[in-house]
């Protein structure tokens, strides 16, 4: 297995990534200053565990370590413990395992998975996270579908108080 840099160059997807690993480094990514809101923060979470064949499982950190073993069987799961809310935490566990190089990518069955791992500030594992790396793309799109829908809505809302104080 490889580390996810040294993967991305070497099978030339570094350009498809720029884009996603800003987003996953970005702190602003569900500010209320964008308009997030807890609704559309769990409309996001909702779609994420919808993935095709992902083996879903949240939980404190203290039941979640009994379901985190080894993956041998290449089972596509993401196991977490709780601490923000879901649709936060999935994306946290995704961007901790990759800034702290926790990663491992390796090609089963022609496809390329991605093995993440979460230590929390006392070393306990909060997140293991194995999942075709294409994955990552899908819940990128997941995000800009929704904050495209968000930027939207505050557009007509701009367009609306221009109107209004057009009429007055």
């Amino acid at each position: 297995m490889e580390k996810l840099f040294s993967s991305l160059v070497n099978y030339n997807l570094i350009k498809d990534w720029a884009e996603i690993l800003d987003w996953l480094f970005d702190e602003e990514k569900f500010s209320s200053d964008r308009n997030w809101s807890s609704g559309h923060i769990g409309n996001f979470c909702k779609k994420v565990k919808k993935l095709e064949y992902l083996k879903y499982r949240y939980g404190s950190i203290k039941n979640i370590q009994e379901f985190i073993t080894e993956n041998k069987n290449h089972q596509i799961q993401f196991i977490h413990s709780e601490c923000n809310t879901q649709g936060r935490d999935i994306v946290r566990h995704l961007r901790n395992g990759i800034a702290h190089g926790r990663t491992k990518v390796e090609r089963y069955n022609n496809e390329l998975y991605i093995e993440i791992k979460d230590f929390n500030n006392q070393n306990k594992q909060t997140a293991y996270i194995y999942i075709p790396i294409n994955y990552i793309s899908q819940i990128h799109k997941i995000y800009s579908e929704i904050e495209k829908g968000l930027k939207n809505d505050k557009n007509i809302r701009k367009k609306n108080k221009r109107k209004q104080k057009l009429k007055d």
